[in-house]
């Protein structure tokens, strides 16, 4: 029993929970304290203009602000400085995302992943924007490979709560049942969530199957 992309969106949209990770409102001060980082790294690439580091830091900060036109423009600039910097593709790629928009996600992560093979952030970034697109079994695989990989303890929970629900999707329920599991051992409020989730999917599923 697989479920259908048009039948996951109506699942993803009916229940009230972010599924995928946006960026959180920041206050004044944070806004502030930000945005006077960024002018400084300003100075400093307008002292070096080759400096393909600090251009990536500045539009990592951009994308926290949630100014993500100007982090993408940033992002461009470091990655024609020096296109080898997987740094920089897998920040331009999350921007993406944010935007929605997960075919040019998925493309920059690739190429992090072609410039660093075992870059676990990567993969798990990968392995969510398939599965926001409908493409089950290459998430799972990405997932998959990301938690064998170098991933902090937020990331992993992130990519188990992913892969949890691709596997929903695909029709394994053993399987993400293992990831609802995993993740309550990380984040119970979180893999809490993904047992709702899960049994909505289920439960949408059996409906989709009983109708005529």
């Amino acid at each position: 029993m697989r479920i259908g992309p048009s039948l996951a969106l109506f699942v993803l949209t009916s229940i009230p929970i972010v599924v995928q990770a946006q960026s959180a409102g920041v206050d004044d001060q944070t806004r502030k304290s930000v945005e006077l980082q960024i002018e400084e790294w300003k100075r400093q690439v307008a002292r070096n203009p080759q400096d393909y580091k600090v251009l990536t830091a500045i539009a990592t900060a951009y994308g926290s602000l949630g100014r993500y036109s100007e982090s993408i423009e940033v992002y461009r600039e470091a990655i024609a400085i020096r296109p080898a910097f997987p740094e920089a593709h897998l920040g331009l790629a999350i921007t993406y995302g944010f935007l929605g928009k997960q075919t040019e996600k998925i493309t920059e992560c690739k190429t992090a992943i072609r410039l660093r093979p075992k870059y676990g952030e990567a993969h798990a970034s990968l392995g969510m924007s398939y599965g926001r697109v409908g493409r089950y079994p290459e998430a799972i695989h990405e997932l998959r490979t990301a938690l064998e990989l170098d991933l902090t303890t937020a990331q992993q929970a992130d990519a188990h709560f992913a892969l949890g629900l691709a596997y929903a999707f695909s029709g394994q329920f053993p399987a993400a049942l293992t990831q609802q599991d995993a993740l309550m051992r990380l984040d119970s409020g979180r893999g809490a969530d993904l047992k709702q989730m899960i049994a909505r999917v289920l439960a949408a599923a059996v409906g989709s199957e009983s109708r005529p």
